[in-house]
């Protein structure tokens, strides 16, 4: 017998096959048939574990195949004084990625009822933040990630962005130049500057930027025009941009 210490007590987890010359969890890896004898071996407690643990597989595999809907009710099967952090978890992510607001409510009420200590919960709760518009809760838990983390340029780059849906744009320009100081060869950062500044204004200190992708990304001049006519059409109007582009375009021809 293979034994393990679970439930305050030494329980027996596994038995080894002198015919088979291994243990039987080898033998049987992914079938269904170890959870039954760890129900024959164990208390009820050891096996409202095993229980649990089936309903979290399937709830998974339900989650794989696109079933998220079913996945959630599968998990919410698993009574709430028994559930694992990972459950509540997974919960919660299945309710973000269903868009539902009830669902989302009260699987986050779970979760602060049943971990109420959890020091992880401020970042758990990004995406509930996002959907609730809730941005200087998400600013906070983003602080409290690098606290444990250390300063991070992906993190400013973060706060820079829920800044920005605050509307709070001298905040979020704050913050993505801490990201691009540390970081200054992300694109991305360069990207989300540009957008902020086109969003605030004054337009002209967005210019600097379409620079900046010129020449150190090597966007051609056509590249970012369709790009700006795609995504920002009032930047592409103003005098500024059309100022920028006939001067880049003089400069390109040869």
């Amino acid at each position: 017998f293979k034994i393990d210490y679970l439930g305050n007590r030494w329980k027996v987890v596994d038995i080894y096959s002198v015919m088979l010359g291994k243990y039987l969890s080898v033998q049987i890896k992914n079938t269904l048939y170890m959870p039954r004898i760890f129900r024959l071996l164990g208390d009820e407690k050891a096996r409202r574990y095993i229980a649990n643990s089936e309903i979290y597989m399937e709830a998974n595999q339900l989650n794989n195949d696109g079933e998220v809907d079913r996945a959630y009710s599968k998990i919410s099967g698993i009574p709430l004084q028994e559930r694992l952090i990972d459950h509540q978890r997974f919960k919660i992510s299945l309710a973000v990625d269903l868009e539902s607001d009830k669902k989302l409510s009260r699987s986050v009420n779970e979760y602060k009822s049943r971990f109420p200590k959890d020091k992880n919960l401020p970042i758990i709760l990004l995406d509930y933040y996002l959907i609730k518009q809730q941005y200087e809760a998400a600013v906070q838990a983003i602080a409290v990630m690098q606290e444990t983390v250390g300063q991070d340029a992906y993190l400013d780059y973060q706060k820079s962005m829920y800044y920005q849906l605050d509307r709070n744009h001298t905040q979020a320009l704050q913050e993505i130049d801490r990201a691009i100081d540390k970081e200054p060869d992300m694109e991305n950062y360069y990207l989300q500057r540009f957008d902020i500044c086109t969003e605030r204004g004054p337009r002209k200190k967005a210019l600097p930027i379409l620079d900046i992708l010129m020449d150190r990304y090597n966007y051609t001049t056509e590249e970012l025009e369709w790009w700006l006519y795609s995504n920002y059409p009032k930047f592409y109007r103003s005098g500024a941009c059309r100022r920028w582009l006939r001067r880049k375009t003089v400069v390109a021809t040869p």
